[in-house]
């Protein structure tokens, strides 16, 4: 768009959010604010890059004015300016902000910025409802007694209220607020209600006179010469303002990241647009998924977006440009607009043009007299309604029409040839029987073409149903059919898959309350059912239903239920569906879920949604689904939706389910069903870093994402991303072309470990929780440990901790969690350098838990590499297997995890006060030195079995090596030197049995042997006589007899 600043019947004015320069907001919902008598909104495009991540602010990273009022200070340096008289202005405002205090002047940090460390910000109402800021501040409240936040004034201030180590101050017109933190608190310190303060502000130079004021990066282009190198660089969605020599400006955007429609630029491309447009000057906004174009069209009221947003919908920004019409309405039309203004039609088609009525300012106004249309007759005809038919040859002219006096026209090119036609789904489910009207694009060499379905060929592949001439999709009545529809112009087709029956009928969502149902047990100690709105346990919408049960100690058949109250509240059931489904926040105790379903006779059918063994083993959100059975009466209802139940006694647990979105399933469905992904963690799981302010940020996307297929959003849904910091919900920031969640401590941290949740969905509503540790560091002391990194089954290891700046630790413990099944003798040695008393160790070795509790430490005068104490321990020697041959890889692995479970420091040289320690954990893989075969052929009962018994490594036979029965050693038997060892008291009996070879600490994998006796006897049988090579002379015996038969037959 391009206007003249100087037309004194326009104005360029700020974008805002509803008057505040915090938070996002659309750039449409900017116009419908600043929309009104005198002020309507013609046109916008979204403003500065703005503070996504770190605080997440929203408020814009450059100056921001609006009729000279300056709306926030910049932290970026170049802006476009405009001043009074119409003139542009590009390049790097120096703002100097001062306030008087007592006769002293302190510079501001910021205006309406968020407060940062040492700062001293003054807050207006133009920044929010509030400071936003937290109590680890002063802020002092002031009347305005005279003058405005204007470069070149200077504001009178009486002060009102003294709100010390107190923040989030609420904000009101002709008040404002002055925040200081850390060493700017000084400035305000001594100042006592009823205080004149001043205030000051002054742009140097050629800016002193700018009105309006945004920011951006730049210069695009200086002095009508192309500048390269401006960021952010890659091929994006770009936005931009210019200004041509003769001082209009020119507002421009340009789509992208959307393969087959816009790519998007470089911005040293949208410099070289804009300087082929006649621009002078040019300065680079927001750009990706914040570009935004909305509009008014002529003779409209409303603004709507016009562009295709990369992220598929707009995106809320930080601020906008907004070009307003302050004519007076003058309630007569002048012209008519005609909508559309310009259209590309099919030969044969029709289209129907509209018109509104314009007055001479440009704003919408009423005509008197029925609308007149006409067309040239060489590209078609048009009837009174405006339907325009296009003839049957290609060619272009206008459509006109008139209403009494006014009068108003459009262009027409009717097309003959198209490039491509797209179907809106690939895929479609109808119910049966359904009637559709089919809608599809048309396109010449990508642009839009208006046609008719009855310009075009219709046909259906499988009994789907029919189409007609007019692509009226009538659907079989028959459910569970599967097909396509084609649609052909000339040579070019298209199709999409049809599935016919009903879409899936949601039958609950718990978003109306549990009050239709109740909790029934068998075999239970309790069963409650309740209403639950914690976004981590609800699929979607804002409520699901938990099913809390306790079946510990109970016999029998035990069973949780949730079960309508009457016969009235039972869940109906539409028509006769194939499936029941609902999503199922399992809880992974294996237990049996169920359903149960009454026919049109109140019998009852149970159904399934787990088999009875594997049961519900997952935690966290699932679809299930279960076949309805065939042939029962209608209608059908649910009176038990949900049946979770245990048969086995020794399954008897306690737990909770969480259960949303029940639906009836007609037809094959093609949903995303897969959780999205968290990737990208910092600081990263168990990672110590030593800041307290530092930028958490973790990375969303969904499964699968595409990022060539969808380069503007990683199809994480913003509405529904959480973070928590140590258990409180934080104010996040979120980039959606990369899925990047931050958030940066707006309170300092404390020294020790911190706790990180995020929670993310899909577009499809699934949903992702990841939780994990971080440690803050500031130069306390703090433990590091280390265990050999190559185990072995058998063999003696230690855990080695010392402590990095172990001489100003004064106390503290650190414990570990070894699994005791995978080791044993667990023991503690001490430091050398320790006594007894210094070091005092717990080990609970059923539970594997072994704590060092460490008192005066810093007495020892350790160093970084003196041990403060070992922690030995040996691994299982059956740590791996049992194994079969069949199963055993050829180097069995198997890993080995110590967690470290819990710590706290406390230094020598601190305030006595104990920080919290977590390192992460020591994962190690163990593996096995010797390797154990046999001939499973050629072993049976009474029967002395050969062994082979190996290098695991080198494959080497090995002698000298025995033979570990059920864990008892086989007496008198020992490897040869060709590794085989041969025994009978291995077969014995049958059975099957743990074998393991070993020598000295040295062992194989466990292994399972079994042992059976010999089927048959030494008379032959199963004699089986085939023809031999050559029919007429040969014949071939097989047969079977006991393995001790070795003579002739």
């Amino acid at each position: 768009m391009e206007f003249n600043p100087k037309n004194p019947n326009l104005a360029l004015r700020a974008g805002t959010k509803s008057g505040k320069v915090y938070g996002m907001q659309a750039l449409t919902e900017m116009a419908s604010y600043a929309d009104g008598p005198g002020n309507r909104v013609i046109a916008g495009i979204n403003g500065d890059f703005y503070e996504i991540s770190g605080f997440a602010t929203g408020v814009p990273n450059g100056l921001f004015m609006d009729g000279g009022v300056i709306l926030n200070s910049g932290s970026s340096p170049y802006a476009f300016g405009l001043k009074a008289d119409g003139t542009s202005i590009y390049g790097t405002p120096k703002l100097s902000m001062n306030v008087n205090i007592n006769g002293t002047d302190h510079p501001l940090s910021s205006i309406n910025r968020y407060r940062n460390t040492n700062q001293l910000v003054l807050y207006t109402e133009d920044y929010y409802t509030s400071t936003k800021s937290t109590g680890e501040g002063d802020e002092v409240v002031l009347d305005i007694v005279e003058g405005e936040v204007k470069s070149g004034g200077t504001i009178q201030l009486k002060v009102t209220d003294i709100r010390t180590q107190q923040g989030d101050t609420p904000l009101a017109p002709g008040k404002v607020v002055l925040s200081a933190h850390g060493t700017s608190r000084a400035a305000l310190e001594g100042l006592e209600p009823g205080d004149e303060v001043t205030a000051a502000f002054a742009l140097e130079g050629e800016w002193k006179d700018v009105t309006l004021a945004i920011g951006g990066q730049g210069p695009l282009v200086k002095a009508g010469v192309v500048q390269t190198g401006i960021g952010p660089a890659g091929i994006h969605p770009r936005t931009a303002i210019g200004t041509k020599a003769d001082g209009s400006i020119v507002l421009f955007e340009i789509d992208g990241r959307s393969p087959g429609f816009s790519e998007g630029v470089e911005t040293d491309e949208l410099a070289q647009i804009m300087k082929d447009m006649g621009a002078q000057y040019a300065m680079n906004l927001d750009g990706g998924g914040s570009s935004t174009f909305a509009a008014r069209m002529p003779g409209t009221s409303a603004v709507k977006m016009l562009n295709q947003g990369s992220d598929g919908y707009e995106r809320k920004t930080g601020n906008g440009l907004l070009l307003v019409n302050t004519a007076p309405e003058l309630n007569t039309a002048a012209s008519l607009a005609v909508q559309p203004g310009t259209e590309r039609i099919l030969q044969g088609s029709s289209y129907t043009f509209a018109a509104a009525g314009v007055d001479t300012n440009g704003h919408p106004a009423p005509y008197t007299g029925a609308l007149q249309w006409e067309v040239d007759p060489s590209i078609g005809t048009i009837d009174a309604g405006g339907v325009f038919t296009a003839g049957s040859s290609a060619g272009t002219g206008d459509v006109t029409v008139s209403a009494g006096a006014v009068k108003g026209n459009a262009s027409v090119e009717v097309v003959e040839q198209l490039t491509e036609l797209k179907f809106p789904d690939q895929i479609k489910t109808y119910p049966s029987g359904a009637t559709a009207q089919l809608t599809l694009k048309a396109l010449r060499n990508g642009q839009i073409i208006q046609a008719d379905n009855h310009s075009l060929e219709w046909r259906v592949e499988g009994g789907i149903g029919t189409v007609d001439e007019n692509g009226v999709f009538r659907a079989t009545e028959e459910s569970g059919k599967n097909g396509k529809i084609f649609a052909k112009y000339g040579e070019v087709e298209t199709s999409f898959e049809v599935n016919v029956g009903l879409p899936p009928v949601l039958l609950e969502d718990f978003e109306s309350g549990i009050a239709k149902y109740k909790a029934s047990s068998a075999a239970a100690n309790s069963v409650a059912v309740t209403e639950v709105t914690d976004q981590d346990f609800v699929r979607s919408g804002d409520k699901a239903l938990k099913l809390e049960y306790d079946f510990v100690g109970k016999t029998g058949t035990s069973g949780a239920y949730v079960a309508a109250v009457s016969a009235e509240d039972r869940i109906q059931i539409p028509g006769y569906p194939e499936k029941i489904s609902m999503w199922i926040y399992g809880d992974g105790q294996k237990h049996w879920l169920r359903g149960q379903i009454r026919d049109g006779n109140n019998a009852a059918v149970p159904v399934d949604f787990t088999d009875q063994v594997k049961g519900v083993d997952w935690t966290g959100w699932k679809y299930v689904e279960v076949a309805v059975p065939k042939g029962k009466a209608t209608p059908l209802t649910m009176d038990m939706p949900v049946r979770y139940m245990e048969t086995s006694n020794l399954k008897k647990t306690a737990g909770a389910i969480y259960v949303d979105d029940i639906r009836a399933v007609y037809g094959p469905l093609d949903e995303d069903r897969l959780p999205p992904v968290i990737k990208n963690e910092y600081p990263a799981a168990n990672e110590m870093i030593k800041t307290a302010t530092p930028t958490l940020s973790v990375t969303g996307e969904d499964d699968g994402y595409d990022p060539v297929a969808h380069p503007g959003t990683t199809l994480i849904d913003p509405a529904k991303v959480r973070m928590y910091v140590d258990g409180q919900l934080v104010e996040h920031g979120f980039y959606p072309p990369k899925g990047q969640i931050t958030y940066k401590p707006k309170v300092a941290l404390a020294e020790g470990r911190h706790k990180v949740k995020v929670a993310i969905r899909d577009m499809s509503g699934n949903q992702t929780l990841k939780e994990w540790y971080f440690t803050v560091n500031l130069g306390s002391p703090y433990y590091k440990y280390e265990t050999p990194e190559a185990l072995y089954a058998g063999n003696t290891y230690t855990v080695d901790v010392t402590a990095e700046k172990a001489a100003q630790l004064k106390e503290g413990h650190i414990a570990f969690a070894f699994d005791p099944a995978a080791v044993t003798d667990l023991r503690v040695n001490k430091g050398s350098r320790l006594t007894d008393e210094q070091l005092v160790p717990v080990i609970d070795a059923a539970q594997g838990i072994v704590r060092l509790n460490l008192s005066n430490i810093d007495a020892a005068g350790l160093s970084s590499t003196d041990l403060i104490g070992q922690i030995q321990y040996t691994v299982r020697n059956d740590y791996i297997g049992p194994l079969t041959l069949e199963s055993a890889p050829g180097d069995a692995v198997k890993p080995l995890v110590i967690e470290n479970v819990s710590g706290s420091v406390t230094s020598a040289e601190g305030n006595g006060v104990p920080i919290s320690f977590m390192g992460g954990p020591l994962e190690r893989t163990v593996k096995t030195q010797l390797k154990l075969t046999w001939n499973h052929y050629e072993t049976a009962k009474g029967y002395e079995a050969s062994f082979y018994i190996s290098d695991q490594e080198s494959g080497a036979a090995l002698q000298g090596a025995k033979l570990l029965i059920d864990g008892v050693e086989v007496q008198n038997a020992v490897s040869a030197q060709d590794g085989l060892l041969a025994t009978g008291a291995a077969t014995l009996t049958e059975g099957a049995f743990k074998l393991q070879a070993v020598k000295e600490n040295a062992y194989s994998p466990v292994m399972t042997f079994k042992v059976a006796a010999f089927a048959g006897t030494p008379e032959p049988r199963n004699i089986n006589v085939t023809m031999g090579p050559d029919a007429d002379t040969s014949r071939q015996f097989a047969w079977q007899t006991d393995r001790k038969l070795r003579k002739q037959l």
